[in-house]
């Protein structure tokens, strides 16, 4: 069985981050070997403070450092952030308190953007056949990636496992989108044996039309597991939803064979019942998102041009409704 821990009724204070992530740490008897390299993986997609439900709390990765450190205090930790169409990591690092890490626990933050970048096959690949990968994650024994609890518009949830999106060093990722359930396998794939521990921010979360859009809600949450995929199944049912709905969830779900019935909850009995994005909605941002971009490439060859912009210009306006 893979265990999954929850910790619920938690207070937005240090103090009481710290505790509650204490009591999920001691669930998993983590053991760091002397001089381990840890990356921590914030979700910092945009330049909205964790109270809006769209970013990590730098809160609750300061407890964490904490932490791996008092465990092994040689341990050298990283947290990174790549560049994104919508924000530059350090404009993120800056605006959302992460700087600060750096003073507080001599911890080093990194641009995977920035990094030297290595390239490297994926075996098995389902769409990335070969991958470019940050030399600081190639080179660090763990990653730990610490998500948001939220909505996505096109995929349902972004937790831990859609968090793992961020570790590509590519600006402009949305060209992936039309096949990113493939593209977050592979780079599972690629990390899996180096992901040490998966968590789940819930302080606040955000509800509706997320990622970044949506609306906060205060959860008092924490969630945290050895799986990544396990996490984000326990995630997906605290948020009332069907993992079967969640595209990049399923295609894990059925790669790996794991299922609810596969995982062992432990801690505090959530039962929250949060709103999700309405089908509508997901529908069409799943269509402006995947199908759109491939129209504009490919309709213009099969009719008349002025015809094809016409049409998409009038799909544009129906989704910004």
């Amino acid at each position: 069985m893979v265990k999954v821990a929850i910790k619920a009724n938690i207070k937005d204070n240090p103090s009481d981050i710290l505790s509650a992530l204490s009591d999920l740490l001691r669930v998993f008897n983590l053991e760091i070997k002397p001089n381990s390299k840890i990356a921590i993986k914030p979700n910092l997609c945009a330049l909205k403070p964790p109270e809006s439900g769209a970013t990590t709390d730098v809160k609750v990765v300061s407890a964490l450092i904490a932490l791996l450190k008092e465990l092994e205090p040689t341990t050298t930790i990283y947290v990174v952030e790549s560049d994104s169409t919508s924000k530059r990591a350090w404009e993120a690092f800056e605006a959302l308190g992460y700087r600060k890490l750096e003073s507080m626990h001599g911890v080093k933050l990194v641009n995977l953007s920035e990094d030297p970048l290595e390239h490297l096959k994926v075996e098995e690949a389902h769409i990335l056949n070969e991958i470019k990968v940050p030399r600081t994650l190639l080179n660090c024994d763990m990653i730990i990636s610490v998500a948001k609890l939220k909505t996505h518009a096109m995929e349902r949830i972004t937790c831990t496992l859609k968090n793992l999106f961020g570790l590509l060093p590519e600006k402009r990722k949305s060209k992936y989108h039309p096949y990113i359930s493939k593209v977050i396998h592979d780079i599972y794939k690629v990390f899996e044996n180096k992901l040490l521990l998966a968590i789940v921010d819930g302080i606040y979360c955000m509800e509706g039309k997320g990622p970044v859009d949506g609306y906060p809600r205060k959860a008092g949450l924490l969630i945290m597991g050895d799986n990544p995929i396990a996490v984000d199944i326990v995630a997906t049912k605290i948020m009332g939803l069907n993992c079967k709905e969640v595209p990049h969830l399923s295609y894990l779900m059925r790669q790996k064979g794991i299922s609810m019935e596969d995982i062992m909850v432990q801690g505090d009995n959530v039962n929250l019942n949060l709103t999700f994005t309405p089908k509508l909605d997901f529908i069409l941002e799943r269509f402006t998102s995947c199908l759109l971009p491939r129209l504009e490439q490919k309709a213009q060859f099969k009719m008349p041009y002025r015809l094809t912009r016409s049409i998409i210009r009038k799909i544009r306006r129906l989704i910004s409704y």
